[in-house]
């Protein structure tokens, strides 16, 4: 979500770049620092997201409502031009840190996955997600099992938990049960158990971030969608 919405303490630094504590999935505040400098370029004084260096010909240079850029930038006529970015269409807070938006980042980002009814394929092995037995009861063990095209404990319900941004943590429900996939307790170690339990609002360890599969990597999950695999 943009960074704004999450963080607090939120100030340009003396080389201005951006600082904030930012809340991560733990609820906890972290410090984090992103860098402007290259990610903004001035051209011809006017701001460009994507460049560098912007800081080498700007002058009054202040952060407004937490999010808005503002400043005078020199064009090449010499001339300075006054400037106004709002930052929070550029940079998201992901789990305690500031970055900017990638759509590649939200692999399932678009909305024509929101609300579908999907398989969840583990790519190496290429078994699914299940809940056992779909049994509807908190703390039900979910396991990697063959996938059997139409069967409802490996169906998973997808809805985005805020619909309005591109970073957005998802909601998974299976299909059988109506309960959503939990990390038991948030638990942030390895090995922390994955279980279905009752849906519960706002609540943190039923939410999941669906990112892009990093490039070289084997291992991993692919979102299938129910109709693919019948």
């Amino acid at each position: 979500m943009a960074f704004y919405e999450t963080s607090r303490d939120v100030k340009l630094n003396s080389d201005l770049n951006l600082q904030a504590k930012c809340m991560n999935m733990r609820k906890e505040w972290e410090a984090s620092t992103f860098l402007l400098t290259q990610n903004l370029g001035n051209n011809d004084g006017n701001l460009v997201w994507g460049g560098c260096d912007f800081d080498h010909s700007a002058r009054d240079v202040t952060l407004r409502e937490n999010r808005f850029l503002e400043g005078k930038f020199q064009a090449l006529s010499g001339e300075w031009k006054y400037q106004s970015l709002d930052l929070g269409q550029y940079i998201a807070s992901f789990d305690g840190a500031l970055r900017a938006f990638d759509d590649k980042q939200d692999h399932l980002a678009d909305d024509s996955w929101h609300g579908a009814d999907c398989y969840i394929v583990h790519k190496a092995s290429g078994l699914c997600l299940e809940l056992d037995n779909g049994n509807s009861g908190n703390g039900t063990t979910v396991k990697g099992c063959r996938c059997i095209p139409g069967n409802p404990n490996q169906i998973w319900h997808l809805e985005k938990a805020d619909s309005t941004t591109v970073l957005s943590a998802w909601i998974l429900r299976n299909k059988a049960s109506g309960t959503n996939l939990d990390l038991s307790d948030g638990n942030p170690a390895d090995e922390a158990e994955v279980q279905g339990w009752q849906q519960t609002a706002g609540e943190y360890s039923q939410r999941w971030f669906l990112t892009a599969q990093q490039e070289g990597c084997d291992a991993g999950f692919m979102f299938v969608a129910q109709d693919l695999l019948r």
